[in-house]
């Protein structure tokens, strides 16, 4: 069974957002990833951002980087991209220059597996001066 874990993310609204996230334990070649980002948990409608899998770490979405063996075990690297233009048109809510709270989850569909959801959280997009 898998486990969901709660990680928040914070990205910045003017620049690509670009982090590598860790899975101890579990060997995920072949592997499907779907994240979204959305309003709000269970929000109607489409994402604000809808991420796949993707072969390229200059591509946005999500990409398997490696499986290595660590203690014994398999540790898996997932790179997870969202261009900076995908940033930049977030909406805006509440007063000017506040920061914006979305909700996210990431989805994970091990080769010849069911879909599971690993991560999920706030997306909190930090409101910024430099663009």
């Amino acid at each position: 069974m898998a486990i969901s874990a709660e990680v928040p993310l914070v990205a910045d609204r003017w620049t690509a957002f670009v982090r590598t996230l860790v899975f101890r334990g579990v060997d995920l070649t072949g592997a499907d990833f779907r994240a979204q980002v959305r309003l709000y948990p269970n929000a109607p409608g489409g994402p604000l951002i809808d991420l796949q899998t993707v072969g390229s770490a200059a591509a946005q979405g999500l990409r398997l980087i490696s499986v290595v063996q660590e203690d014994g075990r398999p540790v898996s690297r997932i790179g997870l991209r969202i261009n900076e233009s995908t940033m930049e048109a977030m909406p805006q809510q509440g007063e000017i220059g506040t920061d914006l709270e979305l909700a996210w989850d990431l989805h994970v569909t091990p080769a010849g597996g069911l879909k599971q959801r690993r991560l999920f959280g706030p997306f909190i997009v930090r409101a910024g001066v430099t663009q």
